[in-house]
């Protein structure tokens, strides 16, 4: 049955109508609803051309649908590269000053002590919460694993 209606529509109204589906009932959870549409981004473009009452009302369609599937990897992907990459940075600039000189202003590897000594401290301590919450999930993992009945 989702063959045949698949032949008979464009990939966008599939698009549509299979969100509309997912939104109505738990889809991942009714094995017997059929299989997703795998159309291609450039079928959609085109459904969308051609569907499309002028240049402005195209844009913004492609603009939504290219939003719509790349527009969330994208976010996921800078939220996790800019603190990551934090992370380095701060680790890097701190602890390649180890020991830094404290008492001589000339000096290349002069810090100021309490400034160096709270930034040693913040990235020590987050780099120990983050092992902490890792050592934790993992032991969460195993202790689900072991208690599972499977």
């Amino acid at each position: 049955m989702w063959k045949e209606r698949m032949e008979k529509k464009g990939s966008l109204e599939i698009y549509k109508a299979s969100k509309q589906e997912i939104r109505k009932e738990n889809f991942y959870d009714n094995h017997k609803a059929p299989p997703p549409s795998y159309q291609s981004l450039f079928g959609q473009v085109r459904e969308v051309h051609k569907t499309s009452n002028g240049v402005l009302d195209f844009l913004r369609s492609v603009i939504l649908l290219l939003l719509g599937t790349l527009g969330c990897s994208i976010l996921v992907g800078v939220t996790v590269i800019i603190p990551v990459s934090m992370i380095v940075i701060g680790c890097v600039w701190v602890y390649r000053a180890y020991p830094p000189d404290y008492t001589n202003i000339e000096s290349p590897a002069y810090c100021d002590r309490t400034l160096y000594l709270f930034a040693f401290g913040l990235v020590t301590a987050g780099l120990l919460s983050l092992g902490l919450v890792a050592a934790c999930l993992c032991c969460l993992t195993l202790f689900s694993l072991l208690s599972s009945k499977d």
